[in-house]
């Protein structure tokens, strides 16, 4: 059902995006995790990661840590809308999520420690 669901996600008819992204809410944080990585995954074309972090949003909360590792890295996206999207999901989980970085903030070295 879910892969049924991931497909759903990527053509390009908004009807059934909306579908999956509503039925995606419906299995809770079970799958976050390949959301996530559909997200971050730069080999996916900006619409299909920006509808990923929809469903992400839609669910609204993180199955494990690296899920919200792997969406701090969407904060740096050369994407607008997909580093907006990160940023309003992760704010909600306090700095370590993202709250230290406003959307528009480009992250260019590593910070020092």
């Amino acid at each position: 059902m879910l892969d049924l669901l991931f497909h759903g996600l990527r053509v390009r008819d908004a009807k059934m995006n909306e579908v999956a992204v509503e039925l995606f809410s419906r299995f809770g944080v079970k799958p976050i995790r390949r959301l996530a990585l559909e997200a971050v995954d730069r080999k996916n074309t900006p619409s299909h990661r920006l509808r990923a972090m929809t469903a992400i949003e839609r669910i609204g909360d993180v199955s494990n840590k690296d899920d919200l590792l792997d969406l701090c890295l969407l904060l740096a996206d050369p994407n607008e809308p997909l580093r907006a999207a990160a940023f309003r999901f992760l704010r909600k989980f306090g700095p370590a999520g993202g709250a230290i970085l406003r959307p528009t903030d480009e992250v260019t070295t590593a910070p020092t420690l």
